[in-house]
């Protein structure tokens, strides 16, 4: 696993040094994009990088964000990209979206985002496609 870091301490960071993230995962040929940042509108430059990215066979993954509204009315950034496979919260107690969960058509999958049990050996996800999955790991 590489961790590529970029912005501030406090988890602050410009579209530009997002995109330079993203150039530099890609330079050390990783196989999983991770994005769990985000920002509301679009980003014709991380647009690009991801597309780069996708050429060269990596794996993107967002996150959809936590301001609780529809991406399909106000796109969320890297989440609305083309080629990323985007996750929402999943509230498994309750069996729905977490409230706090953007949401949209994008969204292909959920995972566990409330009441997580770290101690735990087992994770639950969703997809609306496959039903619920349970994995040990």
């Amino acid at each position: 696993a590489v961790a590529v870091h970029f912005g501030s301490a406090a988890g602050k960071g410009t579209d530009a040094q997002t995109v330079l993230g993203v150039e530099a995962a890609i330079a050390d040929g990783v196989n999983v994009i991770n994005m769990s940042f985000g920002r509301r509108g679009e980003n014709p430059a991380m647009d690009e990088a991801l597309a780069k990215a996708h050429k060269a066979g990596i794996i993107l993954v967002a996150a959809a964000g936590n301001d609780g509204y529809n991406m399909d009315a106000t796109p969320f950034t890297p989440a609305c990209c083309d080629n990323v496979i985007t996750v929402m919260a999943y509230n498994a107690p309750m069996n729905m979206r977490m409230y706090f969960s953007n949401y949209g058509s994008m969204c292909e999958t959920d995972a566990i985002g409330y009441q997580v049990d770290e101690d735990s050996d087992q994770l639950w996800l969703r997809s609306e496609y496959k039903g619920l999955l349970h994995s040990d790991i």
